[in-house]
């Protein structure tokens, strides 16, 4: 039994290789904390190509039964979990990264690490994967299994490095042996069943999507003070602000979840725990953008503190992160507030 969740997109920028090290290095797992998307509800995301006058391909997939899907993270567009038996719980993530994104055998060793399993020699790579499908295109499955030394189970990942224009996608199942082999047959089912699309036409024919509002920067007035930075991945613009904070600017089609899974998901970044609805009362505020209302987040877990400003706006959703030494976040408040509201 299958159902449709298409996949919302989220802007990439063009500075990708000043960050590209640093991102191959932090694909690794994260906290994962579950949020239920009802299907009737379920939006359309998609990709932007990292050049801002390249087409925006769309990314469909029809889900498996039983996989749940969690917010999406910094670099992971698509972000799932299973789960099996005593509790147990296999991530299932799509990463897109710039070109080649590294050698192919630099990635699969590097996942061989993971389990607990020794590099191999490029001559040796080609007996590491058996052919699957991306997209009804070929590709190679590489299935690794095995036990870290500081592990006592044995851990298993399936993994497909799909190239297409000026992306490579990286698939991944990661979890406990037993679990990713019952799931191996959903996975390169869900990876099969992936489609992509350079336009939006298909979509609106189908009556589920409307073409996306313009994704680029709007005109704001920067605080004084404020010095820009190149942007991060799934970031439309970022700063470095007086004391030790920066903010930071992302757009996402949609609610992105609601503001209860952001704030939720802001708050596992500063290390602290999720809240109810009702201790959410309790760091929101309500802040009018003239017609538009937003949502203004502050939350502190010393030494940092986040300010944080959830703005819906034609279609989409805006995320204004002030992020730093509490000292630093309280001086610059006032003005992110500002700098929001300038906006347009």
């Amino acid at each position: 039994m299958f159902f449709c969740i298409p996949v919302k997109f989220v802007p990439l920028r063009a500075r990708w290789p000043l960050l590209l090290a640093a991102l191959l290095a932090g694909c690794g797992p994260e906290e994962i904390k579950t949020y239920r998307v009802p299907k009737e509800r379920a939006p359309v995301r998609r990709v932007a190509e990292p050049s801002e006058n390249s087409p925006r391909p769309q990314l469909r997939w029809k889900l498996p039964a039983g996989w749940e899907e969690l917010p999406p993270s910094e670099i992971r567009v698509g972000n799932f979990q299973v789960s099996g038996a005593d509790g147990a719980k296999a991530q299932i993530t799509i990463i897109p990264l710039p070109g080649a994104a590294g050698r192919e055998l630099d990635n699969v060793n590097r996942w061989r690490g993971q389990v607990g399993l020794g590099p191999v020699a490029q001559e040796e790579l080609a007996g590491q994967s058996t052919p699957v499908e991306v997209a009804g295109q070929p590709a190679r499955l590489y299935n690794l299994a095995g036990t870290p030394p500081e592990e006592k189970e044995k851990g298993r990942i399936l993994a497909v490095i799909f190239q297409r224009g000026d992306l490579s996608w990286f698939f991944k199942m990661t979890g406990p042996d037993a679990l990713v082999q019952q799931q191996k047959a959903a996975f390169t089912g869900f990876l099969k069943n992936i489609s992509f699309e350079d336009g939006t036409e298909h979509a609106a024919e189908a009556g589920n999507v409307k073409p996306p509002a313009d994704p680029r920067q709007p005109a704001w007035k920067v605080p004084a003070g404020w010095q820009e930075q190149p942007a991060g991945p799934m970031q439309s613009a970022k700063f470095t602000v007086p004391g030790k904070a920066e903010v930071s600017v992302s757009v996402f089609p949609g609610d992105v979840g609601g503001v209860p899974a952001n704030v939720n998901r802001w708050r596992g970044q500063l290390g602290l725990p999720p809240v109810d609805a009702a201790e959410l009362l309790k760091i929101i505020t309500p802040l009018d953008l003239g017609g538009v209302s937003a949502t203004l987040v502050d939350m502190t877990n010393k030494p940092r503190r986040m300010v944080g400003v959830i703005v819906p706006r034609g279609g989409q959703t805006w995320f204004f992160k002030l992020l730093g030494d509490e000292a630093a976040v309280a001086g610059a408040k006032d003005a992110l507030v500002e700098f929001v509201k300038s906006a347009k």
